[in-house]
């Protein structure tokens, strides 16, 4: 998420990359004077670092400020919440010290926008953060470079968000549908009540989405997605990103959110609730169970925000972790207790707790014996992980389920909660789809263009991609996995051979909603 860059850039981004030009707003005007757009930064500089709160506010966008407040989430730690993201915030003390000062870049137009970027001096390598100038009433002022860059662009809206989308083939009418229901199952599991939710479909969550070379101009990073929390906004190539929007409702429902909650409950919260990255949360949950069997990152290890960020197999192995210690803390105390504890355990940017302090503030909440705290964590943490050895697929089956496979074709029967397939096995990877779907009605699914780049979308709502050794279950409605098996970490590397051609596997029903009696037909991949 945008606020942490300076912690933990890898919040932000899938590897580092080279800063992109801001990409041009929909011009609504004039663009302000250079010259007046780089004093006003250095005006707003000045200020904040001798303490002129006030005279700071005054610099800003009126109509910025208040798009800042409408979700009504406080952050106390912050002195100037509408910029809490920027190095002239983060390093607020150094620059107050004299220990650093700020670089301010010569102003660039894009659009009715004049983009100025300021860099701490002592940290040549640090990514360049920008301040936006617009003209307001003639007036230049300060806004958010994301929220100034996008303020002219279409709107669409549902119950919840604000979608800023120049292209409505992105905008699939099922996938708006799935993130509205996504934040009413999220709040309602935190115990938000009706008026506060009421709230916030009044407010709604500005969300951006575009392809990814728009996403890395807005944001200034090679990244599929952010949330820019001074902005309350996310923006996303990926559509619907829940981890995004996790993120933004975990601080809505505290109302009052930390600035640096501790990144393993943080992220665990976040992939638990929406997943992570096009994956969905039951095979992050399975990545965790993979990941240890493989002696990848311990629970124990990423507790702390060192041992998050320096975790062995880096994010991959973070995240799923996380995620199964936030599942561990939801099992055994509830979804309030969890989210309680991103506030209590929240720190700044010092040394921050041992991971014994941080396990045994985890046991109280829990009501865990406490004499070794770290130990009880990890022992309830593994027993819990052995739930996710399956990810919603298994190979192998009813053998009477689907003889008509033979013919070369693909069987499908329903056996209890499962549906067994029967396909054909190819020299690669045999791409399964249903013969029917609901059929093209102008949206795309860009996971569905990445897996089969030749053909076209036809409103297919899932695909399979099968093979002896690795299965995989997509839903191309939200554009996620949602179901995998790997025969390498489960210890079945050929488990889903059925015979020198063929392949058997189970996929749970409700991974395939609708589809148990609709033909399936082997695809090229």
């Amino acid at each position: 998420m945008r606020l942490f860059r300076r912690w933990w850039p890898m919040l932000l981004v899938s590897a580092c990359a080279a800063v992109t030009a801001p990409v041009a707003s929909a011009a609504t005007g004039a663009a302000p004077n250079p010259d007046a757009a780089g004093a006003l930064v250095r005006r707003y500089v000045d200020a904040v670092i001798a303490g002129d709160l006030a005279g700071a506010a005054a610099s800003w966008s009126p109509a910025y400020l208040a798009a800042s407040r409408s979700l009504a989430i406080v952050y106390p730690d912050a002195p100037v919440p509408w910029d809490m993201a920027s190095p002239l915030l983060l390093q607020l003390e150094l620059l107050r010290a004299g220990v650093d000062s700020l670089a301010c870049g010569v102003p660039e137009i894009q659009g009715d926008c004049a983009f100025v970027a300021v860099a701490p001096i002592a940290e040549p390598a640090a990514a360049p953060y920008r301040y936006a100038v617009v003209l307001e009433e003639g007036r230049p002022v300060l806004a958010n470079a994301l929220w100034a860059a996008t303020r002219g662009w279409p709107v669409r809206t549902s119950r919840y968000f604000r979608f800023l989308c120049r292209d409505p083939g992105l905008l699939a009418p099922a996938a708006v549908a799935s993130l509205d229901t996504f934040v009413d199952a999220t709040l309602q599991r935190f115990g938000v009540g009706e008026s506060r939710r009421a709230h916030l479909a009044a407010a709604k969550i500005p969300y951006v989405l575009a392809d990814e070379a728009t996403v890395a101009d807005l944001t200034g990073y090679a990244t599929k997605g952010m949330g820019d929390l001074a902005a309350g906004m996310i923006v996303s190539s990926h559509f619907p990103h829940y981890h995004e929007a996790a993120h933004l409702l975990v601080n809505y429902a505290l109302e009052a959110a930390p600035l640096h909650p501790l990144p393993s409950l943080q992220e665990g919260l976040a992939s638990l609730l929406g997943g992570r990255w096009g994956q969905s949360p039951a095979v992050i949950l399975h990545m965790a169970w993979a990941n240890a069997e493989m002696g990848f990152a311990d629970v124990g290890d990423i507790l702390t925000r060192g041992g998050f960020q320096g975790a062995a197999g880096g994010p991959n192995a973070a995240y799923p972790a996380a995620a199964l210690l936030c599942d561990t803390i939801v099992a055994a105390a509830g979804w309030p207790a969890v989210l309680e504890l991103q506030r209590t355990l929240a720190e700044g940017p010092g040394p921050g707790r041992d991971p014994n302090a941080i396990a045994a503030a985890i046991g109280r909440a829990c009501r865990w014996p406490s004499a070794r705290p770290l130990a009880a964590l990890t022992a309830a943490c593994e027993e819990r992980r052995m739930r996710y050895r399956r990810a919603g697929v298994a190979p192998g089956g009813d053998i009477d389920a689907a003889e008509v496979g033979r013919d070369g074709g693909v069987a499908l029967r329903r056996v209890g909660d499962d549906l067994v397939f029967t396909a054909p096995a190819a020299d690669g990877m045999t791409a399964l789809l249903p013969a029917r779907s609901a059929g093209a009605d102008g949206t795309r699914s860009p996971l569905f263009a990445e897996l089969f780049p030749a053909r076209a979308y036809a409103g297919e709502t899932a695909g399979v991609r099968c093979s002896a050794h690795s299965i995989s279950v997509y839903d191309f409605t939200t554009n996620r996995l949602v179901g995998v098996w790997v025969g390498d970490f489960a210890g079945e590397g050929g488990g889903a051979a059925d015979g020198p051609d063929r392949l058997r596997f189970r996929v749970r029903a409700d991974l395939l909603p609708g589809l148990a009696d609709v033909p399936w037909v082997v695809v090229a991949p």
